[in-house]
């Protein structure tokens, strides 16, 4: 654990220098915790079927809607409730996944969540409607009951709300002068007053007033600042299934409704997260060539940003019916251990793949100047000149068309079409020594696409 922590403290600024092997990871995996299909048994054991070596599980954190009346919202109020990692109890979903991993050592179980850190109401015509109900966030690493007692989301107030100490003191003097003067109106006041306000701890934003600007920034600056080693993911940026108003139910002649467009820009408007899911919905116009990701990463680049933003392929095992295999991370490790598996996905040492039943797009030999490198790291080029080449095949090693695209500092410097196997080497003739970086886009025919993170010239 120390060498992970350090590790997250050193950050990008350190090549590997030993040597690195490859293995699968399936995130954003969904059991029956929070209302997927599958116990975490049947996950992993399926995982083991396809050759998935390590899984992300994501269970629901707080799966929780609720309207108050004013003034009385904590009292007058109507919550709906599903299953989720609160309702199962952290420390039984802590000891699932501490037994699933002992029954089977050889696939590395992560622990963490998906999270709803806020919404919030509005009113449209007999529509009350739960805006930003999907916008999902993706904390992983969490290994301790208290990790997810304090994360700073709406329902979860009571552990991560801070105290109105001013509002408690003057409700406590309104008591005692109520009771000192024989005062009703003054009792009534305070008790009021209470009501209003128990249990006394409240989050910068709730879900009665549009503060979303606040809200997320406010769970990023919260880990950065308390647990830096979690790792911070936006889920499904693009995803136009829940921008439609839903039913929920009926109140009266109101349709309670949920919605939730798109908030690929939120990427922009936000620091502080490790990362975006590119596939299946963070590629059109996240992560394509000169999209979003390009536009932050240059951010980075030109010193407006603390640290770069890393690219992951998620599943969204129970949203989707895809099998667990369809979308992967290839991680590279110094050796398959828990520790490497998570330090990988925190320093974006990985690529990102979306395949079919049938096969899947595979890069191998990734190297700078004829020297391995991994991505997400940095390093030192003493040559005037820079080389990048790579080797890129199906899994069956069928022959078929893919275009392949280079990115430079949110330039494209390579676009070829061509037939594969091959090796792609590309020599940046306009190379400077400057903080750069390069990063590797391949798209056949659908579903068959793959991203790199980026590698950086320092």
């Amino acid at each position: 654990m120390i060498y992970l922590l350090l590790s997250f403290l050193i950050g990008s600024s350190i090549a590997f220098t030993e040597e690195v092997t490859k293995i699968s990871c399936a995130l954003h995996i969904h059991s029956s915790i929070s209302g997927g299909k599958n116990s975490v048994e049947q996950i992993v054991a399926k995982a083991k079927e396809f050759g998935i070596e390590s899984i992300v599980l994501t269970d629901h954190l707080i799966r929780e809607v609720e309207f108050g009346l004013w003034p009385l919202r904590k009292v007058l109020k109507l919550t709906k409730t599903y299953p989720s990692v609160f309702r199962f109890g952290i420390k039984n979903y802590l000891k699932t996944i501490e037994k699933i991993s002992r029954c089977y050592p050889d696939i590395i179980l992560v622990s963490g969540v998906e999270v709803t850190p806020y919404y919030y109401w509005s009113v449209e015509e007999n529509n009350l409607i739960a805006n930003n109900l999907h916008t999902h966030l993706l904390l992983i690493g969490l290994e301790k009951e208290q990790n997810y007692k304090r994360l700073p989301v709406l329902g979860n107030e009571l552990g991560s709300g801070l105290f109105n100490i001013k509002l408690i003191l003057l409700i406590a003097l309104l008591l005692i002068l109520s009771i000192v003067l024989r005062s009703w109106k003054l009792l009534a006041i305070s008790t009021v007053l209470v009501l209003y306000n128990y249990p006394f701890k409240s989050l910068p934003f709730n879900q009665y007033v549009n503060r979303e600007n606040i809200a997320y920034q406010y769970l990023f600056d919260y880990i950065t600042k308390t647990q830096n080693y979690i790792i911070s993911i936006w889920s499904h940026p693009e995803a136009t299934n829940y921008e439609k108003k839903t039913p929920l139910t009926r109140i009266g002649k109101l349709t309670v409704c949920t919605r939730t467009i798109p908030y690929e820009d939120m990427l922009v408007t936000t620091k502080g997260y490790d990362g975006f899911s590119i596939f299946a919905e963070g590629y059109r116009k996240v992560g394509n060539p000169l999209g979003i990701w390009d536009f932050i990463l240059k951010e980075y680049i030109d010193g407006k940003r603390e640290k770069p933003v890393w690219c992951y392929s998620e599943v969204d095992l129970v949203e989707v019916d895809d099998e667990i295999y369809f979308r992967k991370n290839i991680l590279y490790v110094s050796s398959k251990t828990y520790e490497n598996v998570v330090r990988s996905l925190k320093r974006g040492n990985l690529y990102a793949v979306w395949r079919n039943k049938d096969r899947e797009l595979v890069l191998n030999n990734f190297r700078l100047n004829d020297d391995t490198a991994v991505f997400g790291e940095t390093y030192d080029i003493v040559s005037d000149k820079l080389k990048i080449e790579f080797e890129l095949n199906f899994s069956d090693n069928k022959q078929e068309k893919v275009k392949i695209w280079i990115i430079r500092n949110n330039e494209i410097v390579y676009n070829q079409e061509k037939l594969i196997p091959t090796k792609v080497t590309y020599y940046d003739k306009t190379f400077a020594k400057k903080h750069s970086y390069y990063r590797v886009f391949i798209q056949g025919e659908y579903p068959h696409m793959l991203a790199t993170n980026p590698v950086f010239i320092k």
